[in-house]
């Protein structure tokens, strides 16, 4: 990925936590590849600024290391965030995404 492509993904992600008042997430499910390497599966509530509220699931995988968190990465998808917020979601040209 490029540096450019690094700087849009990071300034949208602040753009879209700046939005929220609260969060709450909850784990629902675990499955361990091994005995350390799980596929986690959850929700998360979420209140807005602008008053609104809605919930969305995640998943994630974790890997650990002597019993430590070694890796954690979360998969979600952020479009009911945006259309929530009052933002529209556009495919451009490119097959790629236009946030307004």
């Amino acid at each position: 990925m490029s540096g450019k492509a690094n700087a849009e993904i990071l300034k949208f992600r602040d753009g879209t936590w700046a939005a929220v008042k609260s969060r709450h997430h909850v784990l629902t499910d675990t499955y361990p590849k091994s005995h350390n390497d799980l596929m986690l599966m959850g929700t998360v509530a979420y209140e807005l600024k602008n008053g609104r509220k809605l919930k969305s699931e995640w998943a994630g995988r974790m890997y650990l290391v002597d019993g430590k968190i070694s890796f954690y990465q979360v998969y979600l998808d952020a479009s009911p965030l945006l259309v929530a917020q009052g933002k529209t979601i556009k495919g451009d040209e490119n097959g790629g995404l236009v946030i307004e």
